[in-house]
Formats: C-alpha cells, sequence, structure tokens
C-alpha cells in the first residue's frame, strides 16, 4: 500500500511539473516573441545552448522556433549561427526528436543555413558532418531528414549542390534508390523529383545516370512487381524533367512520354490521378505544351475521355482532373498568340460536343468542390479570346454570372467573382465583348462581390 501511495505521489509531482512547463514555455514564448529576432542568439546564446539539452521536447521546440524566427527574418543571423559550432551540433541532435513538431525546425535551421557560403560552410564542416552522420544512423526516419535538409541545400544554388556532394550524403541516398527496399525508393524518389525541378540539379542528375536508370526502370516495370508502386512517382519525376526539358524529353525518352499516356487508362486512382496531373503540369508552360501537341492526337483524345469517365469517379480524383484540364487550356497573356490560341481552343472543343455546356454543368454541381474546380475552368477561358467568345455566346451565362444568389459559400463567391473580374480586366475583352454588356460587368465588379440592392417599402394608410 505504501509502495502504490509513492507511486501516485510520483505520478502526480511529474504532472505538476510537466504543466510548470508548458506555462513557462507558454510565457517565454510570448516574451520571446516580442523581442527583435536578431537579439535572440545575440543575448540569450549560453541559455539557448543549455535548453536544447533539456530533456523536454516542448522546451527544445520552444528556442528551435525562436532561432528558426531569427534566421528566416534576418540574413546576417545566418552567419552568426554559422559561428556557434557547439550549438549547431545541438540542433542537428533535435533531428533525432521523435515529436515531429520540433524537429521540423530544426530541418528549417539547416536549410536555412546551406543558403549562403558561410553557412554552407558550417553546416558541412568536420565537426557538424560528424553530427550529421551520427544522426543518420540513428534510424530511417532521421536518416530521411538528415537527406530532406542535403536535397534543399542541393537544389537551392550549385554551390549547395557540390558541396552536398562532396559530403557524401547524396552519394548514399542515391545508393539508397538503386537498392531492395521499396520504401526507401518512394522516399528517395520524391526527393529526387525535387533535383529535377532545378536547371542545376537536373543536370547534376543526368550526369549521374540517374535520369536512364529511372527511365529504365518506368519502362520495365511491368515486369517486376515491386516496381509497379514506384509508377506514380517516376511518371511524376519525368513530367517535372518533360516541363524543364520538353524537346529533349520526346528526343530521348520517346517510350515514356507514351507512358504518361498510357497511365490515364490505369484502374488505380492514384496512378491515374498522377498521370492527369503531370500532364497539367508539363503543360503549365508554353514549350510544355507545344511538346504535347506534337504527340499528335493525344491531348484532345485524352481530354474527351477523361470527360467521359468523370462521372465514375470520386470526387477528390475528379477534382485533380479538372484542376489539370484547366492547366492544360491555360495561357499566360504573354503566350497568347494564334499558334498557342488555336492550339487551345481545339483541346477545349475536344472535352464534349457542347463544351460550354459541360462546364455550365460543373458550376452548377451540388458539391462545392466541384463548382469550384468548374469556376476554375471558367476563369481559364476568360483569360483569353476565345474563352470570352463562349461565354458571351452561352445563353443566360452572363446574367448567372452577376445573379450573386446563386452561392452562398465564400470561396464559391469569390472564385466567381474572379470570373467577372478575369472579364473586365482580360486586354482582349474590348474587342470581344458588346460594350453594354462590358460596362454591365465593370458595374458589377465595382459593386463588389457581396452588394445587395437596397429595397423600400411604402406603407400606405387604410390598406389591408
Amino acid at each position: 500500500m505504501f509502495l502504490l501511495q509513492k507511486f501516485v505521489t510520483q505520478v502526480e509531482f511529474w504532472f505538476r511539473l510537466r504543466d510548470q512547463l508548458e506555462l513557462a514555455c507558454d510565457v517565454l514564448g510570448k516574451l520571446m516573441g516580442a523581442l527583435e529576432p536578431s537579439t535572440v542568439l545575440a543575448q540569450y546564446g549560453p541559455q539557448i545552448q543549455r535548453t536544447l539539452m533539456h530533456p523536454a521536447p516542448r522546451a527544445k521546440e520552444l528556442v528551435l522556433r525562436e532561432l528558426d524566427r531569427a534566421v528566416t527574418s534576418h540574413v546576417q543571423m545566418v552567419e552568426r549561427l554559422s559561428a556557434e559550432q557547439d550549438l549547431l551540433v545541438c540542433i542537428i541532435d533535435c533531428l533525432s526528436l521523435e515529436e515531429m513538431s520540433a524537429a521540423r525546425y530544426a530541418i528549417s535551421l539547416m536549410k536555412s543555413l546551406g543558403s549562403c557560403p558561410v553557412g554552407l560552410s558550417a553546416l558541412y564542416s568536420p565537426i557538424t558532418m560528424q553530427a550529421l552522420q551520427v544522426a543518420s544512423s540513428k534510424g530511417d526516419i532521421i536518416r530521411f531528414r538528415v537527406y530532406e535538409v542535403v536535397v534543399a541545400v542541393s537544389a537551392q544554388s550549385d554551390e549547395g549542390l557540390k558541396a552536398s556532394q562532396n559530403s557524401g550524403f547524396l552519394r548514399a541516398l542515391f545508393s539508397e534508390l538503386r537498392g531492395d527496399d521499396i520504401l526507401a525508393q518512394l522516399n528517395v524518389l520524391e526527393m529526387t523529383t525535387a533535383l529535377a525541378l532545378q536547371q542545376h540539379s537536373l543536370v547534376f542528375l543526368d550526369e549521374q545516370g540517374i535520369l536512364d536508370f529511372l527511365a529504365e526502370k518506368l519502362t520495365n516495370s511491368e515486369n517486376d512487381p515491386l516496381s509497379s508502386f514506384l509508377i506514380p512517382g517516376l511518371i511524376k519525376f519525368f513530367g517535372n524533367v518533360a516541363q524543364s526539358r520538353p524537346d529533349e524529353m520526346v528526343k530521348r525518352f520517346p517510350t515514356l512520354v507514351s507512358m504518361m499516356f498510357e497511365t490515364l487508362e490505369a484502374s488505380d486512382m492514384a496512378v491515374l490521378g498522377t498521370g492527369m496531373e503531370t500532364l497539367g503540369f508539363i503543360a503549365t508552360t508554353l514549350k510544355g505544351k507545344y511538346m504535347l501537341q506534337s504527340q499528335g492526337s493525344k491531348i484532345p483524345e485524352t481530354l474527351r475521355r477523361m470527360v467521359q469517365k468523370l462521372p465514375t469517379l470520386p470526387t477528390d480524383v475528379k477534382v485533380r482532373l479538372l484542376n489539370s484540364i484547366s492547366n492544360i487550356l491555360q495561357l499566360q497573356v504573354a503566350d497568347q498568340n494564334n499558334q498557342s490560341l488555336s492550339m487551345t481552343k481545339r483541346w477545349f472543343e475536344a472535352l464534349s460536343p457542347t463544351p460550354m455546356d459541360f462546364v455550365m454543368s460543373l458550376c452548377r454541381q451540388p458539391f462545392p468542390e466541384i463548382r469550384l474546380a468548374g469556376f476554375q475552368l471558367l476563369h481559364v477561358l476568360a483569360t483569353n479570346p476565345w474563352g470570352q467568345e463562349y461565354i458571351v455566346r452561352a445563353p443566360g451565362f452572363v446574367e448567372y454570372l452577376m445573379d450573386r444568389s446563386t452561392e452562398s459559400l465564400k470561396p464559391c463567391k469569390d472564385a466567381k467573382f474572379d470570373v467577372v473580374r478575369s472579364l473586365v480586366t482580360s486586354p482582349s475583352s474590348s474587342s470581344v465583348m458588346n460594350p453594354d454588356v462590358l460596362e454591365q460587368l465593370k458595374d458589377f465588379m465595382n459593386q463588389g462581390e457581396f452588394y445587395t440592392r437596397g429595397e423600400t417599402e411604402v406603407a400606405i394608410e387604410g390598406a389591408s
């Protein structure tokens, strides 16, 4: 009985300590938030370092957050932090915390450190390198946190890429990509995709043979049951390559371009959604659009099939496909010329025998997510001449746009109002639209989306 009572007393004491610690962290957080970020490290360096060695993750999170706030708001703080090697080692140790809420600030600090030459030297100094290697040895989760930092630093600059390569961590990352652990390969593939977004690191991937290796993996995925799990990630990766270097993609990997279209026939929703999103991502640039056009009738046929398949898909996949269609049809004003306008108009007309009816049906769906996707597609139409012609010619559609009573949800109201704003502000609207209609739309826009017309009731004496 005595032992049980003693145990209960200790538990109560521990809870009191925990509550006091939480309260102290809350108070200190408010006080430090009121300080100029640059003074935090300057005045409280020793206390910060001691706190990073405190056993409570909540205390570590407090100072990591404040340090992150300091380096993101003051560039010179990165250089100051770089000089504190012992403090850097403590921050790297925090990569090993189980609580991701604290570890993510340590990750962010390491990424900021690699954004300048002085910080880069500090990040890959012998002392910090040893700390990073120790952290990497503590398990898969921690190792991939270190990889996340290394990849981010590599993508930031050519200098960061060279320093990361010399550190040996990139070599270790790519060896995992060539390994047998499918989960590790999935994680590495996602990180490698981030490298493919930047031209300098994409060239590096090519030099390291990663492009050819992944191309072969995708081509042979049908013969390897485990590799099939990588298909969405591989498609996404080569979509990034195609957006950056579309002409080279067609010449060098023509089979992979065909496979991107083939994924749209997949029954796997993850593969289908990723395939369509990848095509939409490629089409965000004019060069990407021309690359897709070089595939002949594939884009019109793909758009037609997607619209036909749409009613049978889950709502989240519907939204992903509709947003991808918007990306494929979207043209920036600077990219609008006779060729690009003719191309995107032909693609729009491939959606359906009556494409405007299809768009209008989306905007009147009972599901807000679908309506928002419909308004996004309508917004694309409102930003170019042929789309404006479709909107103006649709019976009653301009009146629908100016009817505020058709939407009750603010996000949908905002999206619908943005369509009107695009119609009014588009450089081509004055040459496409009737002056009276354009003037009505301008009045509607100036009144605002939440304008309500006042009504006056007149009471007539003796009325019953």
